[in-house]
């Protein structure tokens, strides 16, 4: 049994990872930043809209705390 889940990781590391990552998650849930969905929307938008050099403009002159 040992050598098989050795052989095979995915087995049992697979379904670990994802524990872990919801665990962690809601242990530090209420530690977010307040601007997490900015950045979050700034990570994840098509560049045609330039809301990555925005961000990066106003958090270069420090008026985005």
């Amino acid at each position: 049994m040992a050598r098989i889940l050795c052989e095979q990781p995915a087995i049992w590391t697979v379904p670990l990872a994802i524990i872990l990552m919801v665990v962690v998650s809601k242990t530090y849930q209420r530690r977010n930043p307040a601007d997490v969905r900015m950045k979050m929307l700034v990570l994840h938008a098509p560049e045609t809209l330039g809301l990555k050099q925005e961000y990066i403009q106003e958090h270069a002159t420090g008026s985005g705390h």
